[in-house]
């Protein structure tokens, strides 16, 4: 998902002489276009761009969410602890994000296709067992210190909120 770079996108932008804002409207606008004009390029057999937009503003959105608990003053030390080494720059990790776009575009299309969820109901029970197996994975970086309670609270939360928006793909 996208808003797993939120992290590396967030300590960059605070790494500039000022900080970046994190809400850029006029970039997402353009980003939402360009997911949109991928979406046709690749006739993938998503028609709905309606759908396409609010799945990708949700992870845009929990991108946010995440990025504005890192610069928080109190998560200065988790965010310092962001590896950046394989990113120069802001610019090398949204490239990052736009080459993701179109699998995660790709992968919408085989969940709305994906003969094993036939219904929201399954793809709720496969969104509880990824939120459980990310909940021990928290837990066990809490306990070996090496983030906030906050944060991985805030990352649960954008993780979750990005799931429901795949399974209200599902109205059946």
């Amino acid at each position: 998902m996208r808003f797993h770079r939120a992290p590396i996108v967030i300590r960059l932008k605070m790494a500039q002489s000022p900080p970046k804002p994190i809400d850029d409207p006029q970039r997402e606008e353009k980003l939402l276009q360009n997911i949109l004009r991928k979406n046709r390029e690749l006739q993938n057999g998503i028609l709905d761009e309606n759908l396409i937009m609010n799945f990708f503003v949700s992870q845009i959105e929990a991108g946010k969410m995440l990025q504005r608990e890192l610069s928080l003053p109190e998560n200065k030390k988790e965010l310092e602890s962001i590896s950046i080494k394989d990113y120069p720059s802001l610019d090398a990790v949204r490239d990052d994000i736009n080459i993701l776009d179109e699998s995660i575009l790709n992968e919408l299309a085989n969940t709305l296709n994906n003969k094993n969820i036939h219904s929201k109901k399954e793809c709720l029970k496969s969104k509880n067992v990824i939120l459980t197996r990310e909940w021990k994975r928290s837990s066990e970086m809490n306990k070996k210190g090496e983030n906030t309670v906050n944060v991985e609270i805030v990352r649960m939360k954008a993780l979750k909120d990005c799931l429901d928006k795949v399974c209200d793909l599902f109205n059946f």
